[in-house]
C-alpha cells in the first residue's frame, strides 16, 4: 500500500511540478516553497524519462501493471520534450512505450520487461544514460 501511495505521489510530482512553478511565478512570492520548486525543475525531460523507465521496470517486476501503464503514458509525453533525442530516436522510443503499454494491458509481463530492458540498453548504448541509473 505504501509503495502504491509513493508511486502515485511520484507521478503527481513529476507531472504537476511545472504547473506549480508557473503558479508560484505568477504570485511572485520569494519564499522557501519557490526555492524548493526551483530545485525540482533541475530535472531535464531526459532525467524524468530515465526515472520513469526505472520505476516502470520495478513496478512490472512487482506485478503492478496498472501503475506502470500510468507512468508509461506520462513518459510518452516526456519523450517529445527530450532535446537530446533526434526525430528518429523520439519515434523509436515512443513506439516502444506504446508497445509496452499494449503488452501490459494484455498482461504479457515477460515481453514488457524485455522491451523495457531493450529501451534501457539503447539509452545506455547511445550515451543518454548510465547503467547505474537503472539499478
Amino acid at each position: 500500500m505504501f509503495l502504491k501511495l509513493f508511486v502515485v505521489l511520484n507521478i503527481f510530482v513529476l507531472t504537476g511540478f511545472l504547473n506549480l512553478q508557473a503558479m508560484a511565478e505568477t504570485c511572485g512570492s520569494k519564499n522557501s516553497t519557490q526555492g524548493e520548486l526551483s530545485a525540482q525543475t533541475d530535472l531535464t525531460p531526459l532525467d524524468i524519462l530515465i526515472l520513469d523507465i526505472r520505476d516502470v521496470k520495478n513496478l512490472i517486476e512487482e506485478g503492478n501493471n496498472k501503475t506502470a501503464i500510468v507512468i508509461l503514458k506520462s513518459a510518452q509525453k516526456e519523450v517529445r520534450k527530450v532535446t537530446e533525442f533526434n526525430k528518429n530516436t523520439k519515434k523509436i522510443t515512443e513506439k516502444r512505450i506504446k508497445t509496452g503499454i499494449k503488452l501490459l494491458k494484455n498482461n504479457k509481463v515477460d515481453e514488457a520487461l524485455d522491451l523495457i530492458q531493450t529501451a534501457i540498453d539503447a539509452l545506455v548504448e547511445e550515451g543518454f544514460a548510465d547503467p547505474e541509473d537503472f539499478e
